[in-house]
């Protein structure tokens, strides 16, 4: 679900072709930071695609959070979704990279555990992530996203997909506002990239992500009596900040999520959310 607390998170270690690269993703953060500008290479998976310089990615989100249990003051949530590259910033000028989402889509792929301290969604609450895996998604052609009949995100894809980086949870806290509607996250999660010259620059660099995220009471939708909530077509951004020169360390997947977005809760100082 993902809380937007106005905090900056770290993000740790990352292999890129025998150098490192760490990201840290903290939605709905918001610390002032320098954005550092990523070449990006979606021709490595998309045979003829133009590479792009941002330093900022604007999200689509599409997810879905379940409670679960209650044990004590807890219950558990699982949550699940896709988060759709729409556009991309550079500086001020916010552009669509030639061929996204026509030539090729770029989407995240999570799942993700942890408990609140509420035991339903008619009810504001707050909580924190046990568990995150992602994978970040290289698409062939235009990707499609929706609910299906049982109302689960679900993606159709084009073409051939590609895993272009896989990561864990390093940390994250939750938030849902029952009135008006709305949900956040800020979570910190470790990048490791699988596949080669996706990211060209800047190399043997740590870089920290930060994003906002805001979707109001037409974007979260409570269902299944209160145990459940959907996310469809919500939206934030991340942006890159550079900190260091790390010594390489192998590292299995392990990075971040994004789930849900904030809709009237909190305070972001950053924000750069843009749709096509």
């Amino acid at each position: 679900m993902r809380n937007i607390s106005a905090t900056a998170k770290a993000l740790t270690r990352a292999t890129l072709a025998g150098t490192a690269v760490a990201l840290t993703l903290t939605l709905g953060s918001v610390a002032v930071q320098a954005a550092t500008a990523v070449t990006f290479n979606p021709g490595a998976f998309a045979p003829g695609a133009s590479q792009f310089t941002a330093d900022v990615l604007n999200l689509k989100d599409y997810s879905r959070v379940d409670l679960g249990t209650t044990s004590g003051s807890s219950t558990a949530f699982t949550e699940t979704g896709y988060l759709l590259v729409n556009n991309a910033s550079l500086g001020s000028n916010t552009f669509n990279p030639t061929g996204n989402r026509d030539a090729y889509t770029l989407y995240f792929q999570y799942t993700g555990t942890g408990t609140q301290n509420a035991t339903n969604f008619n009810t504001s609450s707050q909580g924190s992530f046990n568990t995150l895996t992602y994978s970040l998604i290289g698409a062939t052609g235009a990707s499609a996203f929706t609910f299906n009949g049982s109302q689960q995100p679900t993606v159709t894809n084009a073409g051939t997909t590609t895993t272009l980086a896989t990561g864990s949870l390093i940390n994250g806290t939750t938030s849902f506002s029952a009135n008006p509607t709305g949900a956040g996250a800020n979570i910190s999660a470790s990048y490791v990239e699988q596949l080669a010259n996706f990211i060209l620059s800047p190399t043997n660099s740590t870089l920290r992500l930060f994003g906002a995220f805001n979707n109001n009471e037409q974007i979260v939708t409570v269902v299944n009596g209160g145990r459940s909530f959907l996310i469809n077509g919500g939206g934030g951004d991340i942006s890159f900040t550079a900190t260091g020169n790390p010594t390489p360390v192998p590292e299995p997947a392990s990075m971040m999520i994004f789930g849900t977005a904030l809709a009237g809760l909190g305070a972001l100082t950053r924000r750069r959310r843009k749709t096509a």
